[in-house]
């Protein structure tokens, strides 16, 4: 979609006393700047892409000791509005497919992606992408629906029932009533997108996700895979329980 390439991040540094989080210009252009010690933001790009799910380009930079992502405007390449914009700082997801059906410019396609984009969550125990980190983009005649801030993947330590049904999580075990929504919701999937939902499983295989934590943060593979693993095959008996019983 747009390249952050070297000279760019030659001048952010050269241009710049003290990186904190916000906004650098350069050369005309907009780039967002934020610490990311463990490269969050590259690994989720780098899987988002993996299947295909349109997101936001980032690189990382290493600037005093400290890392740090850098992602450019995209209003700056194409028309772009931020979910927040249109349907408010809601969470829970139901309500967002509301809110989505009723744009616009909705169509298929970005429902579709919507659903991917919740399974991306829920299959990297990220529950941070609330309207204020996707957007949608047009490009050309096409709307897509975008997705950017994945600093929360692999964290199941943060409160797992902000996006999900909350009468699921009077339970105690937050990961049980975790699997127990998302199950909920897939049987609501319709065959073509429940079909999508597995492919995506598939190509997210942990040797896949391994191999891409490993090559751009391999100091944290052992943390992220021996959380994912034990997921990934809970998530596969979800998958298979819902293809079983059908809705």
């Amino acid at each position: 979609m747009f390249k952050v390439n070297k000279k760019v991040s030659r001048d952010i540094i050269q241009n710049t006393n003290s990186i904190h989080v916000g906004e650098i210009q350069v050369s005309g252009c907009n780039y967002y700047v934020k610490p990311d010690d463990d490269k969050m933001e590259l690994i989720g790009y780098s899987l988002a892409c993996l299947s295909s799910l349109p997101a936001i380009l980032y690189r990382s930079i290493h600037v005093r000791n400290k890392n740090y992502s850098i992602s450019r405007d995209m209003r700056q390449q194409y028309f772009f509005l931020l979910a927040e914009e249109l349907m408010g700082n809601i969470r829970y997801i139901p309500e967002i497919l509301e809110k989505l059906r009723k744009l616009d410019f909705y169509n298929e396609e970005l429902e579709h992606q919507l659903y991917q984009m919740y399974f991306f969550d829920f299959l990297f125990l990220n529950n941070d992408r609330y309207p204020r980190n996707f957007g949608f983009y047009r490009d050309n005649s096409k709307w897509n629906l975008i997705l950017f801030d994945h600093m929360r993947l692999f964290d199941v330590s943060y409160p797992l029932a902000l996006r999900y049904n909350p009468n699921n999580f009077l339970e105690t075990e937050l990961l049980s009533a975790y699997y127990k929504d998302f199950l909920e919701f897939y049987y609501n999937m319709s065959d073509d997108v429940q079909e999508k939902i597995r492919k995506m499983y598939e190509i997210y295989n942990p040797l896949e996700v391994e191999s891409i934590i490993n090559k751009i943060n391999p100091e944290k593979r052992n943390t992220f895979m021996n959380i994912y693993q034990n997921h990934y095959e809970k998530v596969g008996i979800i998958l298979n329980r819902g293809v079983k019983y059908g809705r």
